[in-house]
């Protein structure tokens, strides 16, 4: 048995990760996983290094990006300050083409804070059945929907008191349908453990698969301090004041682990399956990019008769997609 990272933050997510590709594919050939995934927050501009390293280590590259999401449609006048994450993998190379208009689009029609994806655009692209999608971290639409009750016998609980969550999930499942995975994490938030079980719940109730990651920010677990110094770079804050602030602080278990840490971690919240899951979203990623060759863009310029049709032309080809 062995384990595949599908949610991993290289030095690309800036002031956010601070793993090297070259370093990182080097490792994962050293704890001998097949294949490792790129997603860093809202961009793909570590892509081609990381493909790169990947390739000259012989292990399998997966592309994607933890993307910011929102409700809030492309161009509109008034935007919400809401972001939720997701993970986006492509499976293959029209996904990948995908993955890049909708990263590109939110940085060009939806940049509020944060570049972010309309939930509308992502579902449309998710049809089309060339991107796979999971759940993410704490900060995923779902967890931010469910709310937290504290009992007195079990201790902090979450609940979907109006079925939010619910009906997101329900979205997503019906335009992702198996291209969808609820990922298990494990790390200092209490909120975790309990969002955790609501996610096997919901796996159990509407038959999807669950998949295990570590939202991994550093390579190895010595590495937290360094980590810790970036993120108070980042929040212009003293080393003290950020670890002593929990609601931004990460854990020293955001590090690249093992298979059989993985594999342990799994077996604790019952999904021993979610590891064989990790190597399924391997095996389906397939993208290959030709390097040394440049792509430019294609312009018709048969679609109008002067420059000034031709760029109202393109403004609403762009609208559509």
């Amino acid at each position: 048995m062995t384990f595949v990272h599908t949610h991993l933050h290289t030095e690309y997510s800036v002031l956010d990760g601070a793993i090297v590709p070259c370093e990182l594919a080097a490792y994962v050939k050293e704890l001998g996983q097949p294949a490792v995934a790129i997603t860093d927050h809202g961009n793909l501009h570590g892509v081609i290094d990381f493909y790169k390293a990947c390739k000259n280590s012989e292990i399998k590259p997966i592309i994607g990006s933890e993307i910011y999401c929102t409700n809030d449609e492309d161009n509109t006048e008034e935007k919400q300050k809401d972001n939720y994450h997701l993970v986006v993998l492509a499976k293959n190379n029209e996904g990948y083409r995908e993955l890049l208009y909708l990263v590109s689009n939110a940085n060009l029609s939806n940049f509020y804070y944060k570049p972010r994806v309309s939930m509308s655009n992502l579902l449309r692209h998710g049809a089309n059945g060339n991107l796979i999608v999971t759940s993410a971290c704490l900060g995923g639409p779902l967890a931010k929907h469910l709310e937290e009750i504290t009992d007195e016998n079990k201790g902090l609980t979450l609940r979907d008191t109006n079925q939010h969550a619910e009906k997101i999930l329900n979205n997503l499942l019906a335009s992702f349908k198996e291209n969808l995975y609820l990922e298990i994490q494990h790390n200092d938030e209490l909120k975790q453990i309990p969002y955790n079980s609501w996610l096997v719940e919901m796996a159990h109730k509407y038959d999807i698969k669950t998949t295990i990651a570590t939202d991994a920010h550093f390579l190895k677990r010595e590495d937290h301090r360094l980590h810790a110094l970036m993120m108070a770079m980042q929040l212009h804050r003293t080393i003290d004041e950020y670890n002593s602030d929990n609601s931004m602080r990460y854990s020293e278990h955001n590090y690249v682990k093992s298979t059989e840490e993985m594999t342990a971690l799994a077996n604790l919240y019952g999904v021993p399956e979610a590891i064989d899951n990790t190597c399924l979203i391997a095996e389906q990623c397939n993208v290959e990019i030709e390097l040394g060759k440049s792509y430019p863009p294609v312009f018709d310029i048969t679609k109008a008769d002067d420059y000034q049709d031709f760029l109202a032309y393109r403004s609403a080809l762009r609208g559509k997609n």
